[in-house]
């Protein structure tokens, strides 16, 4: 009888394991409350940002801050105020230098986002822009540090992957080294349960309760807290570190978050060395993969070499961009892809640039420019005009 019991309770007990896991996966119950967590991440609010839209953009950029500092920057100065820059993607001020190109004003959105790997950018194409968010082109923005990062542990330790990757992503990074059980575990299990996946956030979630029960029912009981100075130090009043997402803005007139010139550039140089020849391999693969699902969607894509400093350059191994562009350019002729220098002599002087990488916002609106005048020359135009006219044939308002 008791074994009986045990078992109704053990079946119960899943049971309701399951239905909690159902609901994570449908509804996230902690993403409006103030935790840092993936929900707040600048990926997932640009994804959600673009769910919000009617219909598709007719142009997505990608590329990681390379691209959003100088088209959020620039959109900023253009609206002529602050905006959230993880939510506000829409890309105003390309949209019209595009149309002094072509003639007719698309739609551009931006899901470039901080630190975006070649290996994102492949998830945002395939499980982002599909469907009714399919847009007509993407241009990509590339750089190094996208397929060479020693601070990017693994590829499925980036935000990206944790929000946008499914079960069918799983394949081959469950077969690729390091064949370390503890992580190929958690990624499986990520995967396949949303209550796993978000145990993270019911953590901080927990932890932020169990203090402020404890100050409360413990007056002798204080906690490090943000003050209004952005201090954190151990006061009674004040904001919790778990609490303290945030909402980034974009200022006019006023260059993102960022280091000192002299911090960048020690980040840089622990980023681009050494180099690791498994990390490119990788990361060159999914690029391939982001140029074979664009085509079969029908996507013209544009690859976009961003500017760099000379400085940032010299922080590299001798030869390695040189060849990384080499790379680049050659799997775009091999695959009909078409490729774009916009890394000029103009952009050489580390005076260009906020932190030694990112276009300081002066420049900035310039750039766009010279993008939309770069894009007006290739395919992307070409794609855009057909769209443009086969609207105007069957009747639909433009």
């Amino acid at each position: 009888m008791s074994g009986q019991k045990s078992i109704s309770a053990v079946i119960v007990a899943l049971a309701l394991l399951a239905g909690l896991d159902i609901c994570l996966a449908f509804t996230h119950p902690l993403a409006r409350v103030p935790i840092a967590s993936l929900e707040r991440s600048e990926v997932y609010q640009a994804v959600e940002a673009l769910s919000q839209e009617k219909g598709s953009p007719d142009v997505v950029l990608l590329g990681s801050s390379l691209v959003t500092a100088p088209a959020l920057q620039s959109e900023a100065l253009y609206i002529g105020h602050t905006i959230p820059r993880f939510r506000h993607r829409r890309v105003h001020i390309l949209e019209q230098e595009l149309a002094r190109t072509i003639g007719w004003q698309p739609t551009v959105f931006c899901l470039g986002t901080g630190g975006q790997m070649a290996s994102d950018a492949y998830l945002v194409t395939k499980n982002v822009l599909k469907g009714s968010k399919q847009p007509l082109a993407i241009i990509y923005g590339v750089a190094p540090r996208d397929f060479q990062d020693n601070r990017v542990q693994t590829l499925e330790s980036t935000p990206a992957f944790q929000t946008l990757a499914t079960l069918d992503d799983l394949g081959e990074r469950m077969q690729s080294p390091p064949y370390r059980l503890k992580p190929k575990t958690d990624l499986f299990l990520g995967r396949i349960s949303a209550l796993w996946r978000d145990k993270t956030d019911m953590r901080v979630y927990a932890v932020l309760r169990i203090k402020k029960y404890m100050e409360r029912l413990l007056p002798w009981v204080c906690f490090a807290k943000y003050n209004e100075k952005h201090e954190l130090k151990v006061q009674k009043h004040g904001l919790f570190p778990e609490e303290a997402a945030g909402e980034p803005t974009a200022w006019p007139g006023a260059a993102l978050d960022h280091l000192s010139v002299d911090l960048t550039m020690e980040d840089y140089r622990f980023r681009y060395n050494p180099v690791s020849s498994q990390s490119l391999a990788t990361q060159f693969t999914y690029f391939e993969k982001l140029i074979k699902v664009s085509k079969q969607r029908g996507i013209t894509l544009l690859i976009a070499n961003m500017p760099l400093s000379a400085s940032n350059r010299e922080l590299m191994e001798p030869g390695f961009y040189q060849s990384f562009v080499t790379r680049v350019s050659k799997l775009c002729l091999q695959n009909q892809v078409e490729y774009i220098d916009l890394n000029s002599p103009e952009y050489n002087d580390i005076n260009c640039y906020a932190d030694s990488v990112h276009l300081k916002p002066a420049l900035s609106s310039r750039f766009l420019a010279q993008l939309a005048s770069a894009t007006g020359r290739t395919k992307v135009a070409s794609t855009l005009n057909r769209s443009r006219q086969s609207l105007a044939q069957s009747g639909q308002s433009l």
